[in-house]
């Protein structure tokens, strides 16, 4: 009965996420919470919705490894401890459109699709890895904040990370 449930809601986001226009071009097809995606072949992927006494907006996580669900309790797993694999990337798109407070906003400076991180979006800052890269966008009416975390910071794992950037669309939720 479970995995029947499981089965009609991964079918029903599929279908939700073709209707709202956006079609997969390879890989596997996420979509719910406002996103869609293709994610590559080997990659992970999930939509974080946090209630409860503190949430948090609602977020696309993407990774080229295995990352347990308890580590998505916290920073989407950007904080996770334990090993990566060398070329391991973590992406993490959260919508702040509904939950943002007016200050917030201006943050947000207008951009266009594809999504991207670039080497400048990763300087350093207290109490947070050097190689998670940060920027704050408005795309369509959006407001994203991305994340990228690449285990080395290169230009292969750079140039990764933005391929699959490419694939995320917003969509009207």
């Amino acid at each position: 009965m479970f995995s029947r449930i499981r089965g009609m809601r991964v079918l029903l986001a599929v279908l939700f996420g073709v209707l709202a226009g956006c079609g997969d071009s390879g890989g596997t097809f996420l979509s719910g919470s406002g996103f869609c995606a293709s994610v590559p072949g080997g990659w992970h992927s999930r939509i974080v919705l946090r209630t409860g006494p503190v949430t948090s907006p609602p977020a696309l996580v993407l990774s080229n490894f295995e990352l347990p669900l308890r580590a998505m309790e916290y920073d989407y797993g950007h904080a996770a401890p334990g090993r990566w694999p060398n070329g391991g990337i973590l992406i993490s798109v959260s919508d702040w459109t509904r939950g943002a407070p007016d200050w917030m906003k201006r943050k947000f400076p207008p951009a266009s699709l594809p999504l991207t991180i670039r080497a400048s979006d990763f300087p350093p800052f207290e109490g947070v890895a050097a190689n998670l890269g940060r920027r704050e966008v408005t795309v369509r009416g959006r407001l994203f904040e991305v994340w990228v975390q690449a285990r080395p910071e290169n230009d292969e794992t750079l140039g990764t990370a933005n391929d699959v950037l490419g694939g995320i669309r917003p969509y009207r939720s």
